[in-house]
């Protein structure tokens, strides 16, 4: 009798889950009506005709498959970033719209299926380890010793890359190692400091795509912008942000569903809202002291304001699958 019950019980988390879900009736709060009535909302910067028009050129360039583009372009990156910035001066609008639009289409690299990287474990190391030697030589960092310990009440939720060699046989050896990618970079480091004591500088290193080298722009503003520790702080974010696709991706290529703790410790990354928060400096003309942005009190606001994005996404991510609009009742 006990090996028979045993027996109809499902082996696959997964499709136990679906079981016990099927036929139930989910209550989900509105929170837009229910907690954020006081919130401001309608305001655009009056700059957003400007910015979709940039944005939108920008990803003629940058994307080219034709369904990948018609998705950015319906998607209104330039709504998000007005919405999100409405006071900010078009120049730094133009700026946060940079950093939008490289985060989107980086982001999507790996969520496509479509796309060659996101079922390829080794071949999304290799990208993301170029990504992350591309953003570094653009924020002038390349030469500077970067620690996330520097900065430790923003990288609480901080998890290390997931190892190649921790995949099971998912997908066949891409022809650059990530091993390999890391020694490249050592190496121009090295060709870097030689170079420096020459009186010039290395030459950059090659983005993986042609939509990820938006970051030189975005890079050489923020360069003009901030002094290096606070690109110091910048890059750790990015590095926290991409390390955390590492994790999601291969949860999704190992069709493994994670607990509830494992999935927002992944999801506190994968927003890259904290980059966001950061460079958002530039869009609201205000430079924190370090001794603030660095302090536990900030580390919890972060935490617990990164917690609400990701609520309110899933949330919109529930309407719009059950076909209704978000915010209606």
């Amino acid at each position: 009798m006990g090996s028979q019950q045993t027996a109809d019980v499902p082996a696959d988390i997964n499709v136990r889950l679906a079981d016990e879900l099927r036929g139930r009736t989910m209550v989900v709060p509105n929170m837009l009506s229910d907690l954020l009535q006081g919130w401001p909302s309608g305001r655009v910067n009056p700059h957003y005709e400007r910015l979709k028009h940039v944005l939108e050129g920008i990803l003629d360039c940058a994307v080219p498959q034709a369904w990948f583009r018609k998705k950015f372009i319906d998607s209104d990156l330039a709504f998000f970033t007005s919405a999100w910035n409405p006071d900010a001066t078009w120049e730094d609008l133009y700026t946060m719209g940079l950093l939008t639009i490289w985060a989107f289409i980086w982001d999507d690299t790996f969520d496509m299926g479509e796309l060659e990287v996101a079922g390829d474990w080794d071949r999304a190391c290799v990208f993301r380890a170029q990504t992350l030697a591309y953003c570094r030589y653009w924020l002038g960092l390349e030469s500077v010793n970067v620690s996330a310990s520097e900065f430790p009440n923003w990288a609480s939720h901080t998890t290390p890359l997931p190892s190649p060699s921790s995949r099971s046989s998912m997908s066949s050896p891409s022809p650059l190692s990530p091993s390999t990618v890391s020694a490249r970079v050592v190496q121009a480091r090295r060709k870097h400091c030689l170079g420096e004591a020459l009186g010039y500088r290395a030459l950059p290193p090659p983005a993986p795509n042609v939509a990820c080298a938006i970051f030189k722009d975005l890079g050489e503003r923020l360069c003009a912008r901030f002094d290096e520790k606070w690109r110091r702080r910048v890059y750790c974010q990015i590095e926290y942000y991409i390390n955390s696709t590492a994790e999601e991706q291969l949860l999704r290529i190992r069709e493994t569903m994670p607990t509830y703790e494992h999935y927002l410790r992944v999801r506190h990354g994968t927003t890259g809202f904290r980059m966001f928060a950061l460079i958002a400096e530039a869009a609201t003309r205000t430079v924190l002291p370090s001794t603030l942005i660095d302090s536990p009190e900030m580390g919890v606001i972060m935490a617990e304001a990164n917690f609400m994005i990701i609520m309110l996404d899933r949330q919109r991510a529930l309407f719009l699958n059950s076909g209704k609009r978000y915010g209606s009742d």
